[in-house]
């Protein structure tokens, strides 16, 4: 439920607070439970889901900042350190190798 919640809602400013009062529930039994059946924690899982949306929509074409808006990264920095922590590479990196490949060179 609260996966699901997260992948049509990405592209918004969600918290922790937020999830709470959308799922009447407090933040150590959203935690566990999120975490038990995912793996990882509520707002580590929204970032993997909006970093696979922005490499798709950077594969696209769209710019590295409509990318991070589009997505639901406010602040274009973080945006790039989460995109490289995910992926190895920058937005801008992972953009002109997605643009490499369609293109196909792949040197």
């Amino acid at each position: 439920e609260v996966k699901e919640y997260l992948q049509k809602h990405y592209f918004e400013n969600i918290t922790l607070d937020s999830l709470c009062k959308v799922f009447f529930t407090n933040k150590n039994t959203l935690l566990h439970a999120f975490k038990k059946s995912n793996g990882t924690s509520p707002l580590n899982y929204l970032n993997l889901y909006r970093v696979e949306k922005a490499k798709q929509k950077l594969a696209r074409g769209a710019t590295v900042t409509e990318t991070a808006l589009s997505v639901g990264f406010y602040n274009a920095v973080y945006f790039a350190e989460v995109f490289k922590k995910v992926t190895g590479l920058t937005p801008s990196a992972f953009k002109k190798w997605a643009n490499m490949i369609k293109n196909g060179d792949k040197n």
